[in-house]
């Protein structure tokens, strides 16, 4: 039997075709009931009918969904950062200037939250890459101090800290 969680789960993509990728895989490891949400359904009804789209949260466990869908959910008041207990965002490297992932950071978990309240309900941010730095490295004319700088700057838009592994 399944154990019902009382915050949610987001995971969001960039693009459409690692949703489905990404939701049979916690599918596959986890008994959550996984919800997918792109562009291309027919469940307009969701982002547009309140009722309807609570009755969807309830449902469901883990929402994997494109940064739009979720912008739009955050933007329309359907869904609230303090109801999130994680927001993971694949392919986070795109976490600059004004992609989708740095206005969600932006707009609903920065300027939503007061760090000084002791009753602030921030949800934990997971932030996956294979590829931290965006830009093409020349490694002649690269200081490490830029790499660096790159790094702490997404760690900082992502309100993170980086943890790496070795395939060593």
């Amino acid at each position: 039997m399944r154990q019902k969680t009382s915050k949610k789960v987001f995971f969001i993509v960039p693009v459409q075709n690692l949703i489905e990728q990404q939701a049979v895989i916690i599918e596959r490891y986890t008994n959550l009931v996984v919800g997918r949400y792109h562009g291309k359904q027919k469940r307009s009804k969701y982002y547009s009918e309140l009722e309807a789209w609570r009755e969807e949260f309830e449902k469901h466990d883990v929402f994997v969904a494109m940064a739009k869908k979720f912008y739009d959910l955050l933007m329309h008041g359907f869904v609230k950062m303090d109801e999130i207990s994680i927001v993971v965002f694949d392919e986070c490297h795109h976490t600059d200037q004004d992609h989708l992932y740095n206005l969600i950071m932006r707009d609903f978990f920065f300027h939503k939250f007061n760090d000084a309240d002791p009753e602030c309900r921030r949800p934990k941010i997971l932030g996956l890459t294979a590829s931290p730095i965006k830009q093409k490295i020349d490694k002649i004319h690269v200081l490490s101090s830029d790499i660096e700088s790159m790094l702490q700057n997404l760690s900082n838009n992502l309100y993170s800290r980086f943890v790496t592994f070795s395939a060593e």
